[in-house]
């Protein structure tokens, strides 16, 4: 690189020839190479005129008028299919029609039905959009929620009640409906001859006749829920060779007449070595009850009871003192006060006073009795012959030829209170024979 101490330098020449470069320096000519790397190019000219702004004054007249287009022009559609005309969105609802079932909208057909005059006009469908509303559901939460049920109803074809669609209540109906719908058996499980008679019981024994009314709040063996009805109904739900029947118990309080449905004599018991077999017992003093305080009218919702029916037996409190068991009497599905007094008498003749009990072995020519019947019977361990008592337990003993032991029936009774005027003349109350009500 050679540094030129210059004091002029030019370049000659013209567009598209070559260019002259002349350097003069103080010492006159010398030679040198110089590139050049670029060079600037400035040109003047002369304005032609004045250009500088100047402000003038505005224009704001406005010329010219607005027309309305009166005509009515036809649509030729048929002429000219891509003419637009007049654009028509419509809404249609159709919540109900889908259900909030998205398969409602599977293998589906639009079709729009154009009503209008001969026109010769033509319509065209371009699009057809589904628009889903999405919207927010709110839940209230609140500790006070009751609801006022009546119950389950029979069937169209009557099954349980007779009556199609009636609400069933009657506790032979209940029972049929637990086994046949809730355990899906059929109706040759049942016993019709006791699930009739029961029946007719229940709704000539008080006004308005017994009814169940309660709720299964949570799962529990059949068997418990049975018992449960049995105790709301003084009844006995049991299965006997294969069949459900129903016993309706009869009140603890009768007369030497009560009717009974065989009469059994000494001879129709078994004696082995030379003895009658025949066993009384009379239950414990611990199973009184004399006074009842029965709750009923369940308030499911607040967990409570709505009424109560008390009653007491005076006659045995004078002789055992009070005996009663809070608690045992919380009947969840009575409802109506004519069933709690029905029931409150019942219990209070059954425990008033001590049980007694007969186990007796008879032979077979009884096998015809079974658990419900009543039967006469003259144990020797009581005064008074002929007691009415209460088949509560049947069952059946193989015998064995080398034993040499014929077969019997072992048959547990229950006698019943019988009640005696105060002019009998019995000073001394055998068992099974009392005073109360006399």
């Amino acid at each position: 690189m050679v540094n030129i101490n210059k004091t002029s330098a030019s370049v000659t020449g013209s567009p598209g020839s070559s260019l002259t470069l002349v350097v003069d320096t103080f010492g006159g000519d010398f030679g040198a190479t110089v590139t050049i790397n670029s060079f600037n190019r400035t040109t003047f000219s002369t304005p032609e005129g004045n250009t500088d702004s100047k402000l003038g004054t505005a224009q704001a007249t406005r010329t010219g008028t607005i027309e309305q287009h009166a005509s009515s022009p036809a649509l030729e559609g048929a002429v000219d299919p891509e003419k637009s005309s007049l654009s028509v969105v419509d809404l249609i609802d159709i919540s109900n029609v889908i259900n909030g079932d998205w398969n409602n909208f599977t293998d589906q057909v639009v079709q729009v039905k154009y009503n209008g005059v001969l026109d010769g006009r033509s319509a065209y469908i371009i699009n057809v959009v589904y628009e889903i509303s999405y919207g927010f559901q709110a839940i209230e939460y609140t500790d006070d929620v009751t609801a006022a049920v009546e119950g389950v109803k029979d069937d169209a074809q009557g099954t349980h009640t007779g009556i199609p669609g009636q609400l069933i209540e009657r506790p032979d109906h209940v029972l049929s409906w637990s086994i046949v719908d809730a355990l899906g058996f059929s109706q040759t499980e049942i016993d019709s001859a006791s699930f009739q008679a029961a029946g007719a019981i229940y709704s000539a024994a008080i006004s308005g006749g017994y009814r169940l009314a309660g709720v299964i709040q949570e799962k529990s063996p059949v068997e418990d829920l049975w018992g449960q009805w049995g105790k709301n109904c003084r009844s006995h739900f049991y299965w006997d060779l294969g069949r459900a029947r129903i016993l309706y118990r009869p009140l603890n309080e009768v007369s030497l007449q009560y009717p009974v449905d065989k009469v059994l004599s000494g001879n129709m018991v078994r004696s082995e070595g030379g003895q009658m077999l025949l066993h009384c017992e009379r239950t414990s003093t611990r199973n009184i009850i004399n006074r009842i305080d029965l709750l009923y009218d369940r308030q499911w919702f607040a967990s409570g009871y709505s009424s109560v029916e008390t009653g007491a037996d005076a006659d045995s409190i004078g002789k055992f003192g009070v005996k009663e068991k809070p608690g045992e009497f919380l009947l969840n599905w009575t409802r109506n006060q004519p069933q709690a007094a029905d029931l409150v008498s019942f219990y209070l003749k059954q425990h008033r006073q001590p049980a007694d009990l007969v186990h007796v072995e008879l032979f077979l020519d009884n096998l015809d009795l079974e658990r419900g019947d009543t039967v006469s019977i003259s144990p020797p361990t009581h005064e008074i012959g002929g007691l009415p008592a209460l088949v509560v337990g049947a069952g059946r003993n193989l015998g064995s030829a080398k034993a040499l032991r014929m077969d019997s029936i072992p048959m547990t009774l229950q006698l019943l209170h019988v009640t005696l005027g105060a002019d009998s003349g019995y000073g001394l109350q055998p068992y099974g024979v009392s005073s109360y009500g006399g």
